[in-house]
């Protein structure tokens, strides 16, 4: 696929669905806009983070391939590269604006089909929009360990802990398809006895400074 069709299918899918009466602002829809798509896809696909896990790295590729056909979990994949870009781009308007737009985009229609239905057709592209949406809510502007929703009495500060109940509830109406999921071997390796999931490691190890000395 050229890297133009790419473009024009990107746009195609990321527009407000008709009859929403949505309008995208002027940043979203500049000549410009195309090419910083483009570029956040790409920079979800060279992502760091999955390149050591083999199993989760064929997974992505196929969840890009699924996104190609499906708005919202095209709408999550721009949305978390971008967030990325945000925090190396802090200054960037665009990146900002493209952020908020992709994320209102990816809850608004994910939250549609989940409550219109969950069939064996659409598990995975549910399965993956759950997956970013939950990756994305532990992610913070600034980090500071008195800020820490363990010390906080704002009920919102938990709001991480109960948006992870979203894949719970996908799993449970999905069970009898799971075997068929592209996410099926990467689900059972979360269940190998043998993976240990303690640290060890005595004091300060790992940690960060601040959080250690806290």
């Amino acid at each position: 696929m050229s890297l133009m069709m790419v473009s024009e299918k990107l746009n195609e899918l990321l527009r407000p669905p008709p009859g929403s009466g949505a309008k995208l602002p002027p940043l979203l829809t500049d000549a410009s806009a195309s090419s910083r798509t483009i570029e956040a896809l790409h920079h979800f696909h060279k992502g760091p983070a999955f390149s050591s896990q083999k199993t989760v790295r064929i997974v992505m590729g196929k969840m890009v391939q699924l996104a190609f056909e499906t708005p919202f979990l095209m709408h999550a994949i721009i949305g978390a590269a971008t967030t990325h870009l945000c925090t190396l781009l802090p200054d960037n308007k665009a990146y900002r604006l493209a952020e908020a737009y992709h994320w209102q985009q990816t809850v608004k229609q994910y939250s549609q089909e989940v409550s219109t239905s969950i069939t064996p057709q659409n598990m995975d592209k549910l399965y993956s929009a759950c997956l970013m949406v939950s990756m994305h809510s532990f992610h913070q502007e600034t980090f500071s360990p008195r800020s820490s929703f363990v010390f906080s009495p704002d009920p919102t500060a938990l709001t991480w802990l109960r948006l992870q109940g979203g894949l719970r509830y996908l799993l449970e109406r999905t069970h009898p398809w799971l075997p068929q999921s592209m996410w099926w071997a990467t689900f059972m390796e979360s269940r190998d006895p043998d993976i240990n999931f303690d640290d060890d490691r005595a004091g300060r190890v790992g940690l960060d400074s601040d959080l250690a000395d806290f």
